[in-house]
């Protein structure tokens, strides 16, 4: 949804301690590796509540700094 759509601010969660600046958010989420079933962390980079990018995926114990669990 765009900024302006009345869903987006319900899909907008604050999980980063500092916001990043312009179009994009992030988000670090749970997840579990299919092969191994491993606890993971994956941080994905959304423009507009789309996901773009995959920034990192480590163990959940990793989770990374800057991010609210």
């Amino acid at each position: 949804w765009s900024r302006d759509d009345p869903r987006y601010s319900d899909w907008k969660v604050e999980t980063k301690v500092e916001p990043l600046e312009g179009p994009f958010d992030e988000d670090a989420c749970y997840s579990t590796c299919r092969a191994c079933e491993a606890r993971l962390v994956v941080v994905i980079r959304f423009e507009d509540a789309k996901p773009i990018e995959v920034r990192f995926v480590d163990l959940e114990e990793n989770w990374p700094e800057g991010y609210l669990a």
